[in-house]
């Protein structure tokens, strides 16, 4: 087959139709009511498990759960507070 053929049924194969509308396609389907909801049912749990790894002991603890933490701990050590005082002992206080 020539260079032109190839050219020619390229041409008249982007002109035919291709049997699927193009116009009016709706976006949203009826699945959507379905999948949105039990995405947001699996999610939930996830956000949970972050927010909660972010927090104290005493904080994962405290009922009703606090949504935020107080302080954030970093690279895996205990959180501190600007207002922990250090005990003569070397034991330090709990954070206020």
């Amino acid at each position: 087959m020539s260079e032109i053929q190839t050219i020619e049924l390229a041409a008249r194969a982007a002109e035919e139709p291709t049997g699927q509308p193009t116009t009016g396609r709706f976006l949203f389907s009826s699945w959507h009511l379905v999948l949105i909801p039990i995405a947001v049912v699996m999610v939930i749990p996830l956000v949970w498990m972050l927010v909660t790894s972010l927090q104290t002991l005493d904080e994962t603890r405290h009922y009703p759960p606090t949504i935020v933490a107080d302080v954030a701990p970093s690279s895996g050590t205990t959180p501190t507070c600007s207002s922990r005082l250090r005990s003569p002992g070397g034991s330090s206080t709990r954070c206020s």
